[in-house]
């Protein structure tokens, strides 16, 4: 399946929709999109704290 979207998302047309409304595709494996999910946790969560930002 990663490798199907993969294709699509390397098509010129798919790149060009996305570039249209400001968003860069990129693909990769399912393993290397989990370590960037669970770095970008880490750097969110200390914006929020330093932000002292809370939900309502």
């Amino acid at each position: 399946m990663n490798l199907k979207i993969l294709r699509v998302l390397d098509r010129q047309d798919i790149k060009g929709t996305f570039l249209n409304m400001g968003v860069e595709s990129a693909g990769s494996s399912p393993s290397a999109f989990a370590a960037f999910i669970k770095s970008d946790i880490v750097t969110m969560g200390k914006v929020i704290r330093d932000a002292n930002i809370r939900a309502e």
